[in-house]
């Protein structure tokens, strides 16, 4: 029987015959010496030595010594050093290999780019896709719920737990080449620490074109786009959507914003090859269109498109902006910016000297707007790069800062006119001889909003709460009413209630309760409201013959009621 030797090799033990242990023995000598005495050599070699130990463990299973044969196998695999390829013939194979392909690919969770266990970056590098675009792809999916093919949160975070603990990490150099889909020989394994960075494509933010973050230029660049046309396809994009007028206009400008923050910048290296590769195709553009008129005429065309369309979508952030403030305030408006110019709801909010601020302030943001488009302006139609003059751009942040100070100024005056409330009630008897009352309700304005203006100039709100119908000991019905308001001071919030000019109507037993109050112009709006308790003696019949929208609090039906000692009966 042929010596045999007890070896480890890559941390596992194996048993091999005395011919095999010296052509093994030989094969690692001269790898270490084709490596030299590098710092990495080591670790090298142990990489090498684990990749001979999966391979053994595959290839002898239920054989216990490692013949001749078996080493002979490994030395085919791994190649010898002798066969390494010069650099042309690397950069040949490297170009090979980014060609996308499930051969030799194997899925792992990749341990060096993982943000929650390397799943998605793993994924990226199986499909040979841009891991951010996976990422936020899959982020879009998780966050929209049932909006996406119908399932929901928790079927995406299952499915990425189950990918999570099936999918083996991407340990040893071996398991990291066959995630990118490298074939594990001697030479990409010595060639592993110098060559680590990612075959698959990445989506950074670009630094050589620079528009708005550099995320569309980044995407352009990453899969071989014209980044114009991709800005131009973005704007139809959200042009899209700013003509459905609702909230969901803001989604593309909330997506920009999102992909700004979550893409990395891109690398100096990176840039240095995107800077010679946008020098060539420049030149190679200037030579093919220096002399195109059509050219420079669509060039501007576009650019002006997209200038105004920025501008256009400026406006809107402004408008909602500006309809947000006021909605919060309590002011209901269809027409933007236009209705608080032309129907004056400014008085019922703003004092004399606030008026004037606000005026200011707006008048502020309309000079800062046309400053902005004279310089877009500028910048498409000049022959060369124009620059923004210094003293131009510190005007505009003088005044930006101007105007920032003073809408604080502003917001926190407005907000002292309704730091107290109060509250004014007033007892209406009803004088009728009959035992039946019936109550009605008059429309006199949308209960919905907080004040709208009517074509005399005054407030109309909808704040009116029929709270309950109770029993009374006394000998005559009547109606509680109760405003209330919110002022600078308690006497100046009852002094707001006491303004408050409820149009209630009594003839005999009938009664008209209006669903709405107004108020008249120059007296300011604090968020009043009216509630109103009708009361009624043992004995009395009331019928609610129309009352739709001013059932709340107590939630009465329609129908008639009947006070009976201290009860409410529905008859």
């Amino acid at each position: 029987m042929d010596k045999t030797h007890n070896i480890s090799l890559g941390g596992f033990s194996f048993t091999i015959e005395n011919d095999a242990y010296q052509k093994l023995s030989t094969y690692l000598m001269k790898v270490r010496q084709f490596l030299g005495d590098s710092s990495d050599t080591n670790e090298i070699i142990f990489d090498v030595e684990q990749r001979m130990a999966e391979l053994l463990k595959a290839h002898t299973q239920t054989v216990e010594v490692v013949t001749q044969e078996d080493v002979d196998y490994l030395i085919e695999v791994l190649g010898k050093p002798e066969q390494y390829v010069d650099e042309s013939q690397e950069a040949i194979t490297e170009e090979k290999r980014t060609k996308f392909s499930f051969k030799g690919r194997k899925l792992y969770r990749d341990m060096d780019d993982k943000k929650i266990g390397g799943v998605l970056s793993g994924i990226s590098y199986y499909f040979q896709i841009d891991v951010s675009l996976l990422r936020i792809i899959f982020l879009l999916l998780f966050l929209t719920n049932s909006f996406a093919f119908f399932f929901s949160t928790s079927f995406w975070l299952l499915l990425y737990i189950i990918f999570w603990v099936v999918v083996p990490p991407a340990n040893t150099t071996a398991e990291k080449l066959e995630m990118k889909g490298v074939a594990v020989n001697l030479d990409t394994l010595s060639s592993f620490k110098e060559n680590t960075h990612s075959q698959r494509k990445e989506w950074y933010r670009s630094v050589t074109d620079w528009k708005l973050g550099g995320v569309l230029g980044g995407f352009a660049q990453c899969y071989s786009l014209n980044s114009t046309w991709l800005r131009i396809g973005y704007v139809i994009f959200s042009l899209l959507f700013f003509f459905t007028r609702n909230v969901g206009m803001l989604f593309p400008v909330i997506l920009y914003l999102i992909l700004w923050v979550l893409l990395k910048k891109e690398g100096k290296e990176d840039e240095k090859n995107r800077n010679a590769v946008k020098e060539s195709s420049d030149k190679i553009s200037k030579e093919s269109h220096s002399s195109s008129f059509f050219w420079s005429f669509f060039r501007i065309f576009f650019k002006a498109i997209g200038y105004f369309i920025a501008t256009i979508i400026f406006i809107v952030l402004f408008s909602v902006f500006l309809s947000l403030l006021l909605s919060l305030l309590g002011v209901g408006f269809a027409g933007g910016i236009t209705s608080v110019l032309l129907t004056d709801y400014a008085p019922f909010i703003l004092s004399e000297w606030q008026k004037v601020l606000f005026y200011i302030i707006l008048a502020i943001a309309f000079v800062l707007l046309f400053s902005i488009l004279v310089l877009f302006c500028f910048k498409i139609f000049s022959s060369s790069h124009y620059k923004t003059p210094k003293a131009w751009f510190l005007a505009n942040i003088l005044l930006f800062v101007f105007s920032l100070l003073g809408g604080l100024t502003l917001a926190a005056s407005v907000c002292k006119n309704f730091v107290a409330e109060n509250r004014a009630e007033e007892k209406i008897p009803i004088n009728v001889s009959s035992d039946t009352l019936f109550i009605q309700e008059k429309h006199i304005a949308p209960w919905q909003y907080s004040i709208l203006l009517d074509s005399k100039g005054d407030g109309k709100s909808g704040k009116v709460h029929f709270l309950k119908l109770a029993s009374t000991q006394e000998k005559t019905p009547f109606l509680l009413v109760e405003t209330y308001s919110k002022g600078r001071n308690i006497d100046d919030a009852l002094e707001n209630a006491q303004k408050i000019n409820f149009p209630l109507e009594i003839k005999d037993n009938n009664i008209q309760i209006p669903n709405g109050f107004s108020l008249k112009k120059g007296n300011p709006f604090r968020f009043q409201e009216v509630y109103i308790k009708l009361f009624v003696p043992s004995g009395k019949v009331v019928n609610f013959s129309s009352f739709p929208t001013m059932k709340r609090g107590s939630m009465l039906p329609q129908g008639t009621f009947q006070a009976i000692n201290d009860s409410i009966i529905k008859k």
